[in-house]
């Protein structure tokens, strides 16, 4: 992955952090479990990275992926 795309997807995963641990703590209601959850829905949202049709849907896309995660 190019390192100008490493970058974009580190800046969006900051922006939208405290959104991603408020959506896995009101499923699993465990610090723990919540930050473990964001943490592997990160490591999916960026090994899968090429799938992502529309850089402007991110948000969504990562959180549907915390969703699956925590499910």
């Amino acid at each position: 992955m190019e390192q100008k795309l490493r970058g974009w997807f580190v800046q969006q995963v900051k922006e939208n952090e405290l959104s991603m641990y408020h959506l896995s703590m009101s499923i699993l209601c465990n610090q723990e479990d919540a930050a473990d959850a964001a943490q592997e829905a990160i490591c999916t949202a960026y090994k899968k990275l090429d799938t992502l049709r529309d850089e402007s849907k991110f948000k969504a896309w990562i959180l549907r992926i915390l969703v699956n995660e925590c499910y």
